[in-house]
């Protein structure tokens, strides 16, 4: 299915289990929509806002979030590898036992969001900032760590 929104509102669809990879949400504005356990492999979502969203178990490897602004969102045991969360601004958000191997997050903020078991191999995470974010048993291995910021105050 070819889908491209650039530019456009998305408000209260459900679209779980569709196969939406390479889907165009550049620059869009995505609200209380279920993405869970939807195929979004190289989809675009970049300068989106996206709020309230549900994207548990969905395939988005790959997948281009540089710019993007995340609020109230689960991404619990989706796949990220290899994704695009460069300078992405994330609040209120989940992360749990989300696959993010190789994905690239330099100079991301993410606040008050939780990464518990989350798998960050790999990853290039320069100057990332995680502000009051629960990172219990989250694995950094072989990641680009400089100048990561993991503040509680």
């Amino acid at each position: 299915m070819d889908v491209i929104c650039r530019g456009n509102r998305l408000i209260g669809v459900d679209l779980e289990g569709q196969d939406l990879s390479l889907a165009d949400f550049s620059s869009d504005t995505i609200e209380d929509c279920n993405f869970s356990y939807t195929n979004l492999a190289g989809a675009k979502f970049p300068f989106s806002k996206i709020k309230n969203c549900n994207f548990t178990g969905a395939k988005l490897i790959g997948a281009i979030f540089a710019d993007s602004e995340f609020e109230n969102c689960d991404f619990s045991y989706s796949n990220l590898i290899g994704s695009n969360l460069d300078s992405v601004y994330c609040k209120n958000s989940k992360f749990i036992n989300c696959k993010l191997i190789g994905c690239s997050s330099k100079k991301g903020k993410f606040k008050s969001s939780n990464f518990e078991n989350a798998k960050f191999l790999g990853a290039d995470l320069e100057a990332a900032y995680f502000y009051q974010c629960d990172l219990t048993n989250t694995d950094f291995s072989r990641s680009n760590i400089t100048d990561i910021d993991l503040s509680d105050d």
